[in-house]
């Protein structure tokens, strides 16, 4: 089966995804992780990705960011998986591939996604029953998009911007939808969009990039 054409359209914030292959663990210690996140940082050093929003669980990562021109995501995601596959494979005395061919790539519509997606990324740990609440979990943007630390690699997208007129006020709200959790139906379609690298939005959104986005 060919591969599907990758959409690549600056200026949108896309949910992007790595796996390991066969689900196995390749983020087994903070080691790891930190090394994953520093590879990340020094690629979105060369400008033109805004990370948004990101969680690292045991054998994937999930990513919200926006690509300011084209290629530049794929340039990210290449570099970090190409790095990190070296890093682990010398400090775990292994060989071979380690994730899951491309990464995946799903471009949002904002007004009507964005705070979805990124509550669906930091509310991974505790859905994998990894943590009770997504603050206990230190490899997410969770606690920095509440306040309760600072990732200078992050970038507030203008979405989250408009929760609230002050970095507290904004920081209450977010919690607060997060809060809330994500309904058995949303989820469901959320996975089925990601997992296919599909556009998630309206008709209209979807219809841009060639595709009929039936719920």
């Amino acid at each position: 089966m060919p591969r599907i054409a990758r959409i690549d359209v600056p200026g949108l914030p896309y949910h992007i995804c790595i796996r390991a292959v066969a689900g196995m663990p390749c983020l087994t210690n903070d080691v790891d992780r930190l090394v994953l996140f520093d590879y990340m940082r020094e690629a979105m050093e060369e400008g033109g990705f805004r990370l948004h929003a990101f969680v690292m669980m045991t054998n994937h990562v999930h990513i919200l960011a926006t690509p300011l021109e084209k290629g530049i995501m794929a340039h990210v995601m290449k570099s970090t998986s190409q790095r990190f596959a070296q890093h682990f494979n010398r400090a775990h005395d292994r060989r071979g591939p380690l994730l899951q061919g491309r990464y995946w790539s799903s471009p949002i519509e904002a007004e009507s996604h964005f705070f979805g997606t990124q509550r669906y990324i930091e509310l991974n740990p505790v859905r994998a029953a990894m943590v009770l609440r997504p603050a206990d979990f230190r490899w997410s943007s969770y606690r920095h998009n509440t306040g309760r630390e600072t990732r200078p690699e992050i970038t507030f997208h203008d979405q989250y911007l408009q929760l609230g007129s002050t970095a507290a006020a904004r920081a209450r709200a977010w919690e607060r939808i997060v809060e809330a959790g994500i309904p058995a139906g949303e989820l469901t379609f959320l996975r089925k969009r990601f997992n296919r690298s599909h556009p998630l939005g309206s008709t209209d959104f979807g219809r841009q990039f060639g595709f009929e986005l039936a719920s």
